[in-house]
């Protein structure tokens, strides 16, 4: 399961971040850490600061052989990667995260209904950091019987606020991605109370036999 999964997220991460396909900036950054996460919960690895301090720093490597390698390409054939260590190399690295920057806090004020983003991921983190608590009522049975989906969302959510903080139109990942989270995890809680339901009278049937 973990060599899977390992497998099709370094995929993505290729696909998205590759010159001659994504040529995403902002997407590498937030797909690996959560898919270098979910790995190690399958192993059963427990993470500390020295294991998260290498995974950042071997995620800060990775994606700065890939900006040299597109950026050894000819300028004209240059993805958004390149181009960047063009200007970092010129001493324009800031005006970048300064552009993105302020297009986020556009993109996030530009509408009422944008504020509720950061409060959704709030209560996001916090259903998934106390899933015993009342808030997590709904899940708490689908976390029992699923063991990856806390752990899956959680990949999520690092995602979703990576690529939050990173993007000029950062604010529109949750919003997007909420939209293909929320319907499968209702779904895993629905199915989850139907076999509560239909192993209760099962159970009740096999308890009475027993009598």
């Amino acid at each position: 399961t973990a060599g899977a999964l390992g497998a099709i997220g370094m995929i993505a991460v290729i696909v998205d971040g590759s010159p001659s396909w994504g040529s995403d900036l902002g997407g590498p950054p937030a797909l690996l850490p959560g898919v270098i996460l979910l790995v190690l919960t399958i192993l059963q690895i427990r993470l500390t600061w020295r294991r998260l301090l290498a995974i950042g720093g071997g995620i800060c490597v990775f994606l700065v052989l890939l900006g040299l390698l597109d950026w050894l390409r000819p300028a004209e054939s240059r993805s958004h990667l390149g181009r960047f260590v063009q200007t970092a190399i010129d001493g324009g690295a800031r005006d970048i995260i300064i552009r993105k920057l302020e297009g986020n806090i556009t993109l996030l004020f530009a509408n009422s209904l944008s504020l509720l983003i950061p409060v959704g991921l709030v209560l996001f983190a916090y259903v998934l950091a106390r899933p015993t608590s009342r808030a997590a009522g709904s899940l708490r049975r689908s976390f029992g019987q699923v063991p990856l989906l806390r752990s899956g969302l959680i990949a999520v959510m690092v995602m979703w606020v990576i690529g939050f903080a990173l993007n000029d139109s950062g604010a529109a990942i949750p919003a997007v991605g909420a939209t293909l989270a929320l319907p499968l995890v209702i779904a895993i809680a629905l199915r989850t109370l139907q076999d509560e339901k239909a192993a209760g009278p099962a159970s009740d049937r096999a308890s009475q036999r027993l009598r």
